[in-house]
């Protein structure tokens, strides 16, 4: 099955090139964010809107960790957070699944409540 796997690893270039920028890096900015956007768009505005959103989302909690994020890279190397050093939320730690267990809770709730 070779046509399959030449389809496979083109598929996986995207990634590929993901994994060399790092974590948290670039790809965890604004300027990332509006590229993203920006190339959904020509999909549809509803689903450019959506990833929007969820891309913001994510880089938000991303925000309330100890790492924070680069929010302004490539203009800045500097770290952005969301909470005060103390209340920081650790990655893998029980803090972070009972936010996103109430957050999961809550947003269910309201699915519920639109239906």
């Amino acid at each position: 099955m070779w046509p399959l796997r030449v389809l496979g690893w083109f598929a996986r270039i995207p990634l590929r090139l993901l994994m060399l920028l790092g974590h948290r890096g670039i790809t965890h900015s604004l300027v990332a964010c509006a590229a993203v956007a920006l190339a959904a768009s020509l999909l549809s505005r509803e689903f450019a809107a959506g990833l929007a959103i969820g891309y913001l989302a994510h880089v938000a909690a991303d925000a309330c960790t100890p790492g924070g994020v680069p929010l302004l890279a490539p203009l800045t190397r500097r770290r952005w957070w969301l909470l005060p050093r103390r209340i920081r939320i650790p990655t893998g730690s029980l803090r972070e699944l009972a936010v996103a267990a109430t957050l999961a809770a809550g947003t269910v709730a309201g699915l519920v409540a639109l239906v």
